[in-house]
């Protein structure tokens, strides 16, 4: 009575329960876990936000470069000089695996070729290999040292697709102008074909390898890796329709009727070097040294 009658700055002074001490307790550890969940939550908002825009900062740049490297084939593409290298090295890349995909036809048919049995005609490619790897350092550096780059572009193609002209004439070497058909070869054909086929190959590397210099000076350097990208894709296209061309080429010169089988033969190789020599033409009349 006598305290509540003083009034309640002396209740404040006296010790309180131990019921109203638990509910403060109460109160502040739930004040407390309510904080700590809330920083808990602004933290991984945090986290979240910093991780999208790493994500959009990495396909930005994703995007960047992948436009930078279409704009950059582009450039390569609208590039006069470049484009017209590209064009006639992936021409004679057509003709030298249409050549190579017709000869085995030619020497394994029965009607229009020699009719030789596949050792037989590895025994050719063994020659042609031989020969291929004795002379292609030696003809190559002395060409190029002596004729330089475009005159060796040029040398190449010119010897290279006048001997595919010749294939046809082992039928008359072979078997005094008859058709083949038996499996037999005379040591005179074996020689021919041997070279023919041998030194084919060597002007032909001639002019793959001094065409691919050639290519790299026309582009800059920051360039080129593109441009080879660019020369192997359309290489590979290339190199993939010429068996299919090879195909047709043999079926239809050969068993269509229209030509008499030795004949059809002289049709088929005529086609794939006379295409040769338009390659030939091609690169005196379209290609030129670049100045870089």
């Amino acid at each position: 009575d006598i305290i509540s009658l003083l009034g309640s700055p002396f209740q404040k002074c006296l010790p309180q329960s131990s019921e109203h001490q638990s509910i403060t307790l109460k109160e502040t550890t739930y004040n407390s876990t309510n904080t700590i969940k809330n920083d808990a939550k602004a933290y991984d908002e945090e986290t979240l936000t910093m991780k999208q825009s790493a994500d959009d900062i990495t396909s930005t740049a994703a995007l960047s470069e992948k436009d930078t490297t279409i704009k950059t084939k582009t450039t390569v593409w609208q590039n006069p000089k470049t484009r017209r290298h590209l064009i006639m090295s992936w021409s004679f890349a057509f003709i030298s695996v249409s050549f190579t995909e017709v000869f085995p036809l030619f020497c394994m048919s029965q009607a229009g070729g020699l009719g030789l049995s596949e050792g037989s005609i590895g025994k050719i490619l063994s020659a042609s290999g031989i020969i291929y790897a004795l002379g292609q350092y030696v003809i190559f550096a002395t060409i190029m040292d002596n004729f330089g780059l475009y005159t060796s572009i040029r040398i190449g193609c010119m010897i290279s697709a006048p001997l595919i002209l010749l294939v046809p004439l082992s039928i008359w070497i072979n078997n005094d102008g008859t058709t083949g058909g038996d499996d037999t070869i005379n040591w005179q054909t074996y020689l021919f074909l041997g070279f023919i086929v041998g030194f084919s190959r060597i002007f032909a590397s001639l002019f793959f390898s001094a065409m691919s210099m050639a290519m790299n000076r026309t582009v800059s350097t920051s360039e080129r890796a593109t441009m080879n990208g660019v020369s192997m894709l359309g290489e590979s296209v290339a190199k993939g329709l010429g068996p299919t061309f090879a195909g047709i080429l043999v079926s239809f010169s050969v068993g269509s009727g229209v030509f008499l089988p030795h004949e059809g033969a002289v049709f088929t190789f005529a086609i794939i070097g006379g295409l040769g020599l338009l390659v030939t033409v091609g690169s005196f009349v379209y290609l030129e040294p670049s100045s870089q």
